[in-house]
């Protein structure tokens, strides 16, 4: 994993106090879903800077991290869970209201890191890389089939 925390908090504009160990679950998922998507041995040599890849393949591997590690953070930092378990479907009308995202709003910014992402990754896929692999999203997170 090339990205870290700081990162994802910076490129998304999060607040500076969320707990590392919200995001470290997510930057993991992240990475093994951009290795089964790459291949070990790719993204290893990208991160190595192995030939043929350069500081500009690892620099732009770590932004496609850091941009996935954002997809799937979108939902967890837009869920509220009661003290006595579940979600929150609604917050209080009072001085120190929370709005929620809207489930479409969630997936529309989820989708917008993803496909950023999977741009920035497509330089080192070939045809052969993607074929068979799709993803789909249910609105709450990715899934690579």
């Amino acid at each position: 994993m090339i990205t870290n925390a700081q990162l994802v908090v910076a490129e998304g504009k999060l607040a500076e106090n969320i707990a590392e160990n919200v995001i470290l679950p997510h930057l993991e998922t992240m990475e093994m879903q951009i290795r089964d998507l790459l291949g070990d041995v790719k993204f290893e040599a990208i991160e190595n800077k192995t030939a043929p890849y350069t500081e500009a393949d690892f620099e732009r591997l770590k932004k496609a991290e850091t941009l996935w590690a954002l997809s799937l953070l979108v939902v967890p930092l837009n869920s509220r869970v009661k003290a006595d378990g579940g979600f929150v479907r609604g917050v209080g009308f009072n001085e120190t209201r929370t709005d929620l995202l809207s489930p479409m709003e969630v997936e529309t910014i989820a989708n917008n890191y993803y496909n950023r992402a999977r741009d920035l990754l497509g330089k080192f896929l070939t045809a052969e890389d993607e074929e068979g692999c799709r993803f789909i999203t249910d609105g709450l997170g990715f899934y690579a089939l």
